[in-house]
């Protein structure tokens, strides 16, 4: 599972991936033109939708994954904007603070007592049990 939280100007994810058995070290963000990439929920669903948005994006193929159980939250970012995906092929715009995935919960609580984006991650690898590794940080503001 993983955890990805955005405080304004950084973007933080966890670092492992879980089968449910056992956890091993993971990509989770990934760069491309000048955009940040990333999602929370099944990493194989993530990956999907990475290269359907790779590919253009094309309505008439949204990945099959996002209608059923396996579906993902996909987050694609730049140093102006943020959308996400979902159910549908139509991004939804973001603004302000956001956090999603395994470990949310404890990643929002951090966020309103004054945490930055690595921080609450750090809270969410704490207490949730579905989040691992040490943070990975993206600042927004260096551009990406």
């Amino acid at each position: 599972m993983t955890v990805v939280v955005f405080d304004g100007t950084s973007l933080a994810v966890d670092s492992h991936s879980s089968d449910g058995k056992a956890k091993t070290p993971a990509t989770k963000v990934w760069i491309r033109n000048g955009e940040l990439m990333t999602g929370a929920g099944h990493l194989a669903s993530i990956l999907e939708m990475k290269d359907w948005y790779e590919r253009g994006g094309n309505v008439g193929e949204y990945p099959k994954c996002q209608q059923g159980p396996r579906q993902c939250v996909f987050i694609v970012m730049d140093h102006s904007s943020a959308y996400r995906f979902e159910s549908s092929p139509h991004p939804i715009e973001m603004t302000g603070p956001f956090a999603y995935g395994a470990g949310a919960e404890f990643a929002y609580g951090a966020l309103h007592m004054g945490a930055t984006a690595e921080q609450a991650v750090e809270a969410a690898i704490a207490y949730s049990p579905y989040c691992f590794g040490k943070p990975v940080v993206y600042s927004l503001d260096q551009g990406v």
